[in-house]
């Protein structure tokens, strides 16, 4: 699972709602909405 190595260099962890769920138990957020739903941009977009 590749997201867990980058989540130890990441200054906050963040995985969307369909990730694994090991992903989702290291993240420090986990978005309501899937990788299918644009969650990533979702999130960017609420928060810059």
């Amino acid at each position: 699972i590749n997201d867990l190595g980058m989540f130890d260099k990441a200054g906050t962890a963040i995985a969307v709602k369909n990730a694994l769920d090991e992903v989702k138990e290291k993240a420090d957020i986990v978005l309501p909405h899937t990788n299918d739903e644009d969650a990533v941009a979702k999130y960017l977009k609420s928060t810059l």
